[in-house]
């Protein structure tokens, strides 16, 4: 049996001992761990009804501007809240992840945000597609090459999840259990970019799918290709699986004459200083279909010296104008990657023209001083020009076409 002892000894005795243990705690936690403000919050679980994501893992990245980072992971406790004591002042990023029911999310912080009430949101999962849509579906012909008798295509699907649960594909479910999207017959040299968390591709009949998760939210996939032709015409059809709200097509004039079936061909316009056949198709239900056909394009030997970007040397191509004013058309948001996780950003950037425009040159002042990491600045860039693209476009859509067809 231990010893008792008086009280006034044993409280002193207590206290110098605590005030030891806290002298050597405190030397060993300033060796592993950064000197300055605590970085704290919750992990919220959005799904309604759903548990509060207690013990979860969360992941604190710190940027320094040495581009040096460090780590340090810590768990929620019952209430879903996390707190990192002390983390390093100058840092240029803090990027924090946690990892819910198999699916990683992650937000993105500015050093100049508040750091001690920061909300990760997660969500529970599920195999169901009933809440995936596809509200539009934008598709940019970028040229052809005539001596390989090819098309150049970029596309991009808006991919939105309208329920409050992470979408998780069931590939043992077989072709309705992922997202899937249709490439024409023989289509050739796929690259795939995304706004959704990290996944792979695979391919299926008539496409590709995807197997990343679909959180709540809208999302860009972005992808491009080349596809052959017979002779001086080129047959698309396209079976939309989720249907979508607006299927929208430009094809440069310069590659012939556009027929559309169960798509309207709007007329002409121009980006850029070129000139488009805009084809629209709205309210497409899942499994709908049309096509178009393009007709007179180049052929061997006809077209010498237009520049090519396939590796031909017969091409009729758009010009690099185009490409720009074609990411503005298929709202390419983010900057160009492989299929990866992107950022969630603390802030919502300004959607209107003048907004922007500061917010790209705030950002190019701040990298230059060295105040944001290579990586977040990429990223961020990509973002608002992606976003002042997507506007140039909007309004160009707003003006109409230039003139009707002869």
């Amino acid at each position: 049996m231990a010893k008792v002892r008086p009280f006034e000894k044993a409280a002193v005795s207590l206290a110098a001992a605590l005030s030891l243990a806290m002298l050597l705690f405190t030397a060993a936690y300033a060796q592993s761990q950064p000197v300055g403000a605590p970085v704290s919050g919750r992990v919220v679980n959005g799904t309604a009804g759903g548990p509060v994501p207690s013990d979860v893992t969360v992941v604190l990245e710190v940027f320094s501007p040495d581009r040096s980072s460090a780590s340090y992971m810590i768990t929620t406790d019952a209430e879903g809240r996390f707190s990192f004591p002390a983390v390093s002042l100058d840092a240029i990023q803090y990027r924090l992840s946690a990892a819910y029911q198999g699916v990683s999310y992650r937000l993105d912080v500015d050093p100049a945000a508040d750091l001690t009430s920061l909300s990760v949101h997660v969500y529970d999962t599920t195999s169901s597609m009933e809440q995936i849509t596809i509200p539009t579906s934008s598709m940019l012909v970028i040229g052809a090459d005539a001596q390989s008798g090819k098309l150049a295509f970029m596309e991009l699907a808006q991919v939105k999840n309208n329920g409050d649960r992470t979408f998780v594909p069931d590939l043992a479910a077989g072709g309705m259990g992922f997202l899937r999207f249709p490439l024409p017959p023989a289509a050739e040299d796929l690259e795939i970019e995304s706004e959704l968390p990290e996944g792979q591709a695979i391919q299926v009949d008539r496409g590709f799918g995807v197997t990343t998760p679909v959180p709540p939210g809208e999302y860009s996939i972005a992808f491009s290709y080349t596809a052959p032709y017979v002779g001086n015409t080129f047959n698309l059809p396209r079976t939309f699986l989720l249907g979508t709200g607006r299927f929208r097509a430009l094809v440069p004039q310069s590659l012939g004459k556009v027929t559309a079936t169960d798509a309207q061909v709007k007329g002409e316009t121009s980006i850029g200083g070129v000139a488009f056949w805009l084809l629209e198709a709205e309210s497409i239900p899942p499994g709908g279909s049309l096509s178009f056909v393009i007709r007179g394009l180049p052929q061997p030997g006809l077209w010498q010296r237009a520049s090519s970007i396939l590796g031909g040397d017969a091409s009729v191509l758009v010009a690099p104008a185009l490409l720009a004013a074609g990411l503005g058309l298929l709202l390419v948001i983010g900057a160009r990657r492989k299929m990866g996780t992107v950022p969630l950003a603390l802030s919502p950037a300004p959607t209107d023209r003048d907004g922007l425009l500061q917010a790209v040159a705030s950002l190019d002042d701040r990298y230059e001083r060295g105040e944001v990491a290579e990586e977040a600045y990429d990223q961020a860039r990509g973002l608002l020009m992606g976003r002042l693209l997507r506007e140039a476009w909007l309004e160009e859509s707003k003006a109409g076409p230039r003139r009707g067809l002869p």
